[in-house]
């Protein structure tokens, strides 16, 4: 008993020292921001936009899905792709992919998604896309499907064919199959 006194003692007199240092301003320098936003404007003015998408919307099992995008913004400070991946009807994941040098004013490229080989009928999955500019404006969102475990329909359309020669990232995604025991890849006890 008297080890969970000094135990709970010792919690409460941290929790009190970090909210005194919270409240009286004297936050470690670690806390503060390194550097400030180069771009504070905000509204739909200054909001990036994504001008088209692309992606085929069938593919076997096991190959990479690519995503096309086509971007930009005016004031030129886009700062990230806001990317949620949805296994539809087992679970989504949300993927960050940063946007350097020349791309923060305009871009055309893909990401890629690689499927598992192990699916034994048809699984769907959707991409939605954002652009994040530095001053917190959002784009409108670019939602893109596929099904997976069944031939690719179509091609590369040519006015994509610039975005192919830059990949923007990876999206790394866990596919589950859970055969009904709500287990990925089938697994019948715990990881």
């Amino acid at each position: 008993m008297r080890a969970f006194q000094d135990k709970h003692r010792f919690v409460k007199f941290v929790f009190v020292s970090v909210a005194f240092l919270m409240l009286t301003g004297c936050a470690p320098f670690a806390m503060m921001p390194v550097e400030a936003p180069q771009s504070q404007a905000v509204g739909p003015a200054h909001a990036p936009v994504i001008e088209d998408g692309f992606a085929v919307s069938s593919l076997w099992g096991g190959q990479t899905w690519r995503v096309f995008l086509r971007g930009s913004d005016p004031d030129g400070d886009m700062s990230h792709l806001w990317v949620v991946v949805t296994q539809l009807g087992k679970h989504t994941e949300t993927e960050i992919i940063p946007l350097r040098g020349s791309n923060q004013m305009e871009f055309a490229g893909f990401l890629t998604l690689d499927t598992p080989s192990w699916i034994r009928s048809w699984e769907f999955v959707r991409v939605e896309v954002r652009i994040r500019d530095r001053g917190g404006n959002l784009s409108d969102k670019v939602t893109l499907e596929a099904r997976i475990g069944s031939p690719t329909r179509e091609g590369l359309p040519s006015e994509w064919a610039d975005a192919a020669q830059y990949h923007l990232g990876v999206l790394f995604f866990q596919f589950q199959d859970d055969n009904g025991n709500g287990m990925p890849f089938g697994r019948k006890g715990r990881f």
